[in-house]
């Protein structure tokens, strides 16, 4: 049965979108535009069939960001998260790894997401959400990657953040920054506290969208890696003051 986009999820959709990310900045031309792009896929989507042979299935609408928009999905009762390209705006060659540059020409942020994220999983980096699959429904780019566990920094409660605080957060949070500088070879680039979750269960940290800020890509890689730094110092300042123990030094976006 095809899923429904009730008036609910819609405002929510809405009021996750950049302004900024559509021509028409008008609240209805904006829903018009949108609805009409999401109706293709999570309203009248099907089950999708993945390049290993195993069904993939939407299941609900998660979040939009500035280039695309994320479902909850399953394959064989597994819950993965599909990233949906709607703005494919050309970045031009950016640095993906220390290394090399994945290809000539023009990238779109979702490509440039999925090269990262295979990149990343081949290496074996923990600590990152890992690569499934990527394919082409129906004309747009799809990325199929496995579900962070937990919720992201900027959602923990402040009894919560104390807790994660004294579980050595701050450490984990530089553990896994730092395998992904090393066995990834490459920085984050868009280190802020939505795009870091944390499992109160387990203790686990997962870092998500590697998609990047492609305006810092050009950037010598010791440039972007010291970049993550600095921003990991500027969310533990944020955290330990909503944790109520001290001022933040700065603000993560």
């Amino acid at each position: 049965a095809a899923l429904t986009l009730d008036s609910t999820t819609m405002s929510k959709v809405l009021s996750d979108i950049n302004p900024g990310s559509f021509e028409d900045t008008s609240n209805a031309k904006r829903r018009a535009r949108f609805g009409e792009f999401i109706q293709k896929f999570f309203v009248a989507h099907r089950s999708i069939t993945l390049q290993d042979g195993r069904t993939l299935t939407i299941d609900r609408y998660l979040g939009a960001g500035v280039f695309g928009v994320t479902y909850l999905a399953h394959i064989d009762g597994q819950e993965v998260v599909v990233k949906h390209q709607y703005h494919a705006v050309d970045v031009p060659s950016p640095q993906l790894t220390s290394t090399r540059v994945v290809r000539e020409g023009s990238l779109t942020p979702l490509e440039i997401e999925t090269y990262r994220l295979k990149e990343a999983t081949v290496a074996r980096v923990p600590g990152v959400v890992q690569y499934i699959d990527d394919l082409v429904f129906e004309g747009d780019n799809l990325l199929v990657m496995s579900k962070a566990t937990g919720v992201p920094l900027s959602q923990l409660t402040q009894e919560q953040t104390a807790a994660a605080l004294d579980d050595g957060l701050e450490g984990k949070i530089k553990t896994a920054v730092a395998e992904l500088h090393g066995k990834g070879g490459m920085a984050h680039t868009d280190l802020h506290w939505n795009n870091i979750f944390y499992d109160v269960r387990t203790g686990t940290v997962t870092l998500i969208d590697l998609g990047g800020d492609v305006t810092l890509m050009g950037l010598s890689i010791d440039t972007q890696k010291d970049r993550d730094n600095d921003k990991v110092i500027d969310i533990m300042g944020i955290l330990q003051k909503k944790a109520g123990r001290a001022p933040a030094v700065a603000t993560a976006q």
